[in-house]
């Protein structure tokens, strides 16, 4: 029997919506992230280079901060720091989970299994989502990415106030 072409994953419309839209949003706070630590490395330490795990670019981000800007603004960094910590757990779940919906389209439940290989073996979480939830949180990731650019607008030294954010 020949292979099937693609993987049926029992995803409708809006479901499908809601996660593109999650995905782009998570994106655009990331480039946005990235951004923001180059033009800080720039004038900080001279040194331009992004860490490639977010981990990591959450760390030089902070240290960063710590060194250039003032407490006021330096807590309205934080803030958002902690809130893109908190959605990139849920990018995880979403990006590297299996995700199917109901087969027989009963219910507009998003079954995500999230696998993680550790030195210990394999785990398995299971996650029942909806299409209305992930749009909640990607919605609050582009209030992020907008709250971080105005920071941007107003806070970094000499550099374009952000990534373009226009259709070219």
């Amino acid at each position: 029997m020949p292979s099937p072409k693609s993987l049926n994953l029992f995803l409708d419309d809006a479901q499908l919506k809601a996660i593109g839209l999650f995905v782009a949003q998570w994106t655009f706070l990331e480039t946005e992230i990235d951004f923001t630590i180059a033009c800080l490395g720039a004038t900080v330490d001279d040194n331009q280079i992004v860490p490639l795990s977010f981990d990591q670019k959450i760390k030089r981000w902070r240290s960063l901060n710590k060194k250039y800007h003032s407490r006021q603004v330096l807590v309205r960094c934080e803030s958002i720091i902690k809130a893109a910590e908190a959605a990139h757990n849920i990018r995880s779940i979403l990006s590297h989970g299996r995700i199917l919906g109901s087969p027989k389209g009963r219910n507009r439940i998003i079954a995500v299994t999230h696998h993680r290989h550790r030195q210990s073996g394999w785990t398995v979480q299971p996650y029942n989502l909806n299409a209305r939830l992930i749009s909640k949180w990607a919605n609050a990731i582009g209030h992020l990415s907008s709250r971080l650019m105005h920071i941007n607008a107003t806070n970094l030294p000499g550099r374009p106030t952000s990534l373009p954010c226009r259709f070219p």
